[in-house]
């Protein structure tokens, strides 16, 4: 059976003038280029989601690292306040100091 399969569509083909089988052979090559056009549309889109996915949690990062590093300012910042305030109390004691001192000596 396959035989005579085989030999039926053989003998179809050869019957095709050379135009009707460059046709075939256009057709089949332009199914074959969009077959590989969509595969490389595909492949690209699913790199690209790839990409996508990275740049998010890229994002998220450097999005927490910036938040840290505002909150880490915020604190020094707030150090330098209490540094100012803890040398202006300890400059206040020792005149306190300085002026108990004065009025014990005189």
């Amino acid at each position: 059976m396959k035989r005579l399969y085989r030999k039926h569509i053989y003998g179809d083909l050869m019957s095709l003038s050379p135009i009707e089988v460059g046709s075939i052979i256009t057709s089949i090559a332009t199914l074959v280029g969009v077959i590989i056009a969509f595969a490389k549309l595909y492949w690209e889109q699913q790199k690209a989601k790839k990409d996508i996915e990275l740049s998010k949690q890229y994002l998220k990062t450097l999005s927490r690292l910036v938040y840290e590093r505002e909150k880490l300012e915020r604190e020094k910042l707030e150090w330098r306040k209490l540094e100012g305030i803890g040398k202006a109390l300890g400059w206040i004691l020792n005149r306190t100091e300085y002026e108990e001192e004065e009025e014990y000596d005189a």
